[in-house]
């Protein structure tokens, strides 16, 4: 029985061997993933606060009645248009 024991307690060993290098994968892994996931997040903040102040100077061209800054050409809409107009400093 002494022997059966001993062979129990290396199994019990080596699964707590393998759970433990498959814990650190996880953890380095999990590491390597908040990383970009933070950057993306961060990019999302980003973009949701262009398309804020996007909204509101159509919003506002709107009711003022003014009429796009730039001359109608089919390759500029009004979204390129109001980036380029606020880069130039020529939108409210």
């Amino acid at each position: 029985m002494h022997s059966q024991e001993q062979e129990q307690m290396e199994e019990m060993k080596k699964k707590e061997n393998h759970l433990e290098k498959e814990k650190a994968d996880v953890l380095l892994q999990n590491k390597q993933l908040k990383e970009p996931l933070q950057q993306a997040e961060e990019q999302v903040s980003e973009l949701q606060k262009k398309l804020a102040r996007y909204d509101k100077d159509k919003e506002a061209l709107m009711v003022s009645g003014q009429p796009c800054p730039f001359p109608s050409h089919p390759a500029v809409s009004w979204r390129g248009s109001l980036g380029l107009a606020r880069s130039l400093g020529k939108v409210l």
